[in-house]
This record gives C-alpha cells, sequence and structure tokens, in this order.
C-alpha cells in the first residue's frame, strides 16, 4: 500500500498497490523510480522470489486526498530463477527500464538483464542481457538514470558469492 500524509489535516490516506507480494530480505525485490516529466512514481515489484512475476504499476501522488494506482503491463512471468530488481526511467524520453537478475539456480547462476517500455508500460521489449560476463550470483541490482557515464545509465549489481560489485559500460544502456 501507499501511505500519504495530508499536513494541512495531519491525516494519513492509504491506498492499496497489490496484495500477495512475498518479501525477502536478501535480495531486492522491488523498486520505485519518479518520471520527472509529470512526477509519477513508477513501481517494480518481484511477486515471488525465484519464480515469480515481476509486476509494475503507476502510482500518481499528486492528490493526496487519493493516490491513484494504475497496474501495468507484467515485465516477466517465470518460471525461471528471478531474483533482485530495480526499475529506471529515462529522463530524456521517459522510457522505462526493469532490469532483474535470471537464471537457472539461486545463488549460483544468474546473469543480469532487462527489458524496456517506450509506452508507458503497455508493452515490454524482449528481455536484452545487460551482463557481459558469466553468469554467478547476482542480488542487487541498483541503478540512478540521475547519475550518467557518457550518457549512460549507471546500472549495478553485487556479486553475492565473490562479494564483488560490477558496472558494465560495454552492454550499458544509450539514454535518450
Amino acid at each position: 500500500s501507499i501511505k500519504v500524509h495530508n499536513d494541512l489535516l495531519d491525516t494519513w490516506t492509504e491506498t492499496s498497490i497489490s496484495t500477495g507480494i512475498t518479501m525477502n530480505v536478501n535480495t531486492r525485490t522491488w523498486d520505485a523510480a519518479t518520471r520527472l516529466s509529470d512526477g509519477k512514481v513508477l513501481l517494480a515489484s518481484l511477486t515471488v522470489l525465484d519464480t515469480g512475476t515481476i509486476k509494475t504499476w503507476e502510482l500518481d501522488i499528486n492528490s493526496v486526498a487519493l493516490p491513484t494506482v494504475t497496474a501495468k503491463t507484467d515485465v516477466y512471468t517465470g518460471p525461471a530463477e528471478i531474483g533482485a530488481i530495480t526499475i529506471a526511467v529515462d529522463p530524456t524520453n521517459d522510457d522505462v527500464y526493469v532490469f532483474y537478475s535470471r537464471g537457472t539456480q539461486y545463488g549460483l547462476s544468474r546473469k543480469v538483464w532487462y527489458k524496456k517500455s517506450t509506452d508507458d508500460g503497455t508493452t515490454w521489449s524482449i528481455e536484452t542481457a545487460y551482463q557481459a560476463d558469466a553468469a554467478d550470483d547476482q542480488r542487487l541490482l541498483s541503478c540512478d538514470p540521475g547519475q550518467t557515464l557518457l550518457s549512460r545509465f549507471i546500472m549495478m549489481w553485487f556479486d553475492d558469492d565473490d562479494n564483488d560489485i560490477f558496472i558494465n559500460v560495454d552492454n550499458s544502456v544509450q539514454i535518450g
């Protein structure tokens, strides 16, 4: 759910986003990004670690009295081992990117992939490999479109068993 505080009335409003999402403390199974053009928040969430579906929503919190939650098209539906996810919005054209780790065995063999939507989450591209090296234990993904390198998203991930943080400039996503 989303909870919004009205400072003038000193009241809280709660709006349901979804039910049945299983949280996991070992990996990031949800993320949010603000679309700068209209101030709406885009949310991505993995329903169940390993075998779930990546769902997305658009949250319009411009109305404190009643935030609007709009479900978008699912980004990915199992059965592959899905782990950490992150979402980013291109600030130059509002394209939406959902990055996720997917593979054959949790904790051992997952690579970083992404899908892109150019129509506000109505349709998604085929998945594209973001990680160039071999699959491994990729658990945490993070992307900050406000931080760019050569007009590209800086997307990083954490390899848990090697205890390393990686970025990939070769397969990175061009902004704009």
